[in-house]
């Protein structure tokens, strides 16, 4: 089927990023910059490269801004096969990436928050780290797991 008629806008400039474990680097210094300045999305690194986790990369292959390959390969996956990849490294990934995927449609900004015993901190809504304090702390669990006093007093204490 013609991508024009697939709904895919061929015009549009797709960056490109590159598995790496349990992330996703896009090399190419003027893609990093572009998705990193619109809403600080990934972790920029040395030689102009940024680092996008699992669920970064995820959201912005669903969007159609990233076509994400693996290492040595001109084969790009979809998001089905991102999700597979994904899941090996990351338990509940899928609640996680619709959880990450809802604050960003919000206009939040959310951010890795393993160092607080979270999945995400949570700026304001077009703000980001250095900007302003992460406002919220996010912890997703899934729909069926039962959250005790004692889980909640510990998640408390980390944040």
């Amino acid at each position: 089927m013609d991508q024009q008629k697939a709904g895919i806008d061929v015009k549009k400039k797709v960056a490109t990023g590159v598995l790496s474990k349990d992330s996703v680097v896009v090399v190419d210094p003027r893609e990093a910059a572009k998705i990193h300045s619109r809403g600080h999305v990934g972790t920029p690194l040395s030689g102009g490269r940024l680092k996008l986790s699992l669920v970064e990369g995820l959201y912005l292959l669903e969007k159609g801004d990233l076509q994400i390959k693996n290492p040595g390969s001109d084969k790009t996956l979809d998001f089905d096969s991102m999700i597979a990849y994904s899941t090996k490294h990351e338990e509940n990934i899928l609640q996680t990436y619709q959880a990450y995927r809802d604050l960003r449609e919000r206009g939040y900004t959310p951010k890795t928050g393993l160092k607080y015993g979270a999945h995400f901190r949570v700026y304001p809504k077009g703000k980001g780290p250095g900007e302003e304090h992460a406002q919220y702390l996010v912890h997703v669990l899934p729909e069926n797991q039962q959250l005790t006093p004692r889980d909640l007093v510990r998640l408390v204490r980390l944040a």
